[in-house]
Parts: C-alpha cells; sequence; structure tokens
C-alpha cells in the first residue's frame, strides 16, 4: 500500500514538472527567440501567456482550500447557506471540473434540480478565477471578473421561477460517515492535488488548441464554405455599429470557441487588435460571448470528467449535460441581440 501512495505521488510530480518544464521552455523561447518561424503560434501564446499565470493561481487555490477546511475546519454541509448560493461562490473560485471534484469529495446529496443548476453554473463561468490570467492578452481584470459574475448571475436569476419549492432545502451528505483517510491532511498534499489539476487543464487546452490549429491550418484544402454559418452572427455584429471586418473577427473567434476552445478565441481576437478599438459596452458585450468555457471539447472533457468521477451515478449528470450546454451557449447571444434591437 506505501509503495502504491509513493508510486502514484511521483507520477503527479512528474505530470506536473513535465509540464511546468515545456512552459518555461516556451516562455524563454518567446521572450528572447521570437524571430525563430514557429508552427503552432497560438499554442505557444497560450503556454508562454496564459498558461504561467493559471498555474499560479491554482497553487493559491490550493493554499486557501488547505485554510478553509483544515484551519478553519469548514465543510459545505456546514453551512447555512442555500446550495445555488454556495455553488455559485464555488464555480467563480474553481469552475466547472473542480467544482466537480469539490462536490464528489464532500460527498453531498443533490436534487435532479440542483444537479441541473451546477452544471447550468459551471458551464457558465469563466473557468474559475483562473480566468484573470486571460489579462495577459491585454484584456482588462476588471472585465473578465465582471463577466465571471454577471453569465452564472443571469442564469441564476433564469432559475428562480423554476426554484420555487424545489431547492430551498440544505445540502445534505450522502451518509453520516466521517470523510475517507485518503482525504488530503497537508498543505502540500493541497498544492500537490491542484497542480496536477492545472497541469492536466494545461496539458488539455494545449491540445486542444494544437488540434484546432492542424485544422484550421489545413482547413482551405477542402473547400468548406462557412458563410452560412457566420452570415447572420455578422450582420448582428454589424448592427451594434462594428465594421465588417471587425464583425468577421468576432464571428469567426465566436465560432472557434464554440467549436474549440476559449483560450484560442480570445488570442486570435485579441491578436487582430480590434479589442481596443471597441467602446466599452462593446467589449462586454464580445467578452460575454467568448469568456464561458462551454465549447465541444470542454463538453467532451467535462463528460468524461463526470464519468470518472460518478461513475454509475453519471447519468444523473449526463443527461442533463446537453441541455444545460445549450442554454449556456444561448444565453450570451440574448443581451447582444437586445443591444442591437435598441439601436435600431
Amino acid at each position: 500500500m506505501i509503495y502504491r501512495q509513493y508510486f502514484k505521488f511521483n507520477m503527479q510530480l512528474v505530470h506536473i514538472l513535465t509540464v511546468f518544464i515545456i512552459v518555461i521552455v516556451i516562455v524563454v523561447k518567446n521572450k528572447f527567440f521570437e524571430r525563430i518561424p514557429v508552427n503552432f503560434k497560438i499554442t505557444q501564446q497560450f503556454l508562454s501567456d496564459v498558461a504561467p499565470g493559471a498555474m499560479l493561481i491554482f497553487a493559491l487555490l490550493g493554499i486557501c482550500h488547505y485554510l478553509v477546511s483544515q484551519k478553519m475546519n469548514y465543510s459545505l454541509s456546514q453551512s447555512k447557506m442555500k446550495i445555488n448560493q454556495k455553488v455559485f461562490g464555488l464555480t467563480f473560485l474553481f469552475g466547472c471540473s473542480n467544482l466537480l471534484i469539490f462536490l464528489k469529495e464532500e460527498r453531498l446529496k443533490l436534487t435532479q434540480f440542483d444537479r441541473c443548476m451546477v452544471l447550468l453554473l459551471g458551464l457558465s463561468s469563466a473557468g474559475g478565477i483562473s480566468c484573470i490570467s486571460l489579462s495577459s492578452l491585454g484584456i482588462p481584470i476588471y472585465q473578465i471578473l465582471i463577466a465571471s459574475i454577471v453569465l452564472p448571475s443571469v442564469i441564476i436569476i433564469i432559475l428562480i421561477p423554476l426554484s420555487v419549492g424545489k431547492s430551498s432545502l440544505p445540502i445534505k451528505l450522502l451518509d453520516d460517515s466521517v470523510h475517507t483517510k485518503s482525504e488530503p491532511r497537508n498543505l502540500c498534499s493541497y498544492l500537490i492535488k491542484y497542480l496536477v489539476g492545472a497541469s492536466k487543464l494545461t496539458a488539455n487546452k494545449a491540445i486542444t488548441i494544437m488540434f484546432f490549429e492542424a485544422i484550421k491550418g489545413s482547413g482551405h484544402k477542402f473547400n468548406i464554405d462557412w458563410s452560412y454559418l457566420s452570415h447572420y452572427p455578422i450582420q448582428l455584429l454589424t448592427d451594434l455599429g462594428l465594421t465588417p471586418m471587425t464583425a468577421d473577427v468576432i464571428t469567426q473567434a465566436w465560432i472557434t470557441k464554440t467549436l474549440a476552445n476559449r483560450d484560442a478565441a480570445l488570442i486570435d481576437m485579441t491578436n487582430a487588435g480590434i479589442y481596443d478599438d471597441l467602446s466599452l459596452v462593446q467589449q462586454m458585450l464580445v467578452l460575454s460571448l467568448l469568456i464561458n468555457i462551454t465549447s465541444v471539447s470542454a463538453f467532451i472533457v467535462i463528460g468524461l470528467n463526470v464519468l470518472s468521477l460518478f461513475g454509475v451515478q453519471a447519468m444523473q449528470y449526463l443527461k442533463i449535460l446537453p441541455v444545460a450546454f445549450l442554454i449556456v451557449n444561448l444565453v450570451p447571444i440574448i443581451p447582444v441581440v437586445v443591444y442591437a434591437l435598441l439601436l435600431c
């Protein structure tokens, strides 16, 4: 048993160090050898600009989790807040996948409506407070944090009429037993746990962006006409007062975000140099379209996470996931449509 724990611990360190070394190499290369021609430029920009800040913030979250759970002896089951308030706060801090891990470790008994709310709030998040690492792209931190709060808040407002009498009771434990002995007890264990999560998240996002870049780079060979998909979004954005070129860049970024990855979309948009030319209202509307984590790749990854976390009980979440995914993709479009109609 000791050997297995030692081997598992060392494998986690190998995972962290591997991703950490790759990130450091890319950072050094982009800072000091920018003239060297490279492939997968967006992937490398993500690893050099976004990933370091995200990994640092994950480490800080691990320290905070340790202080709250160990030093303050806090548990979700002891809190008197309602489930939507708890999940809202955890979503803002941790993001969807880490939120599911947290709820699983707390061994909470959730109703069908509660599970639906967890997925909606998780998917509408900007990926946890680690999303402030996106400020390295030139997006103001306050805008990122506002978007991270506003989108889940809109989801809660939508759920209010449906929540009457369905989720007013405090959450309960699945049983009265104490948490398992394998739960981390010291600061080092918490840091390792969160850094493993950060390294996996960084690796998954980098692979997703790299795959998208490869598809995008060879897309011209297939002569695919995307105009039927981009026509109405471009028309809607031009109604906001944007130029056709700016509307086209944002539409392409939105398609990238929906099909591939949020980070790649924001990198594409900021590289085009259009964000600073938008008014504050336009910036917030565009950011609301691109900031949440819902994409096809995220849908697959979260589905796999649910399967691995909840086992036979995973279907309770998986059958809700497609509907939650659709709702969260549609909600950010509503303020854009309303604002465009007001300008007409």
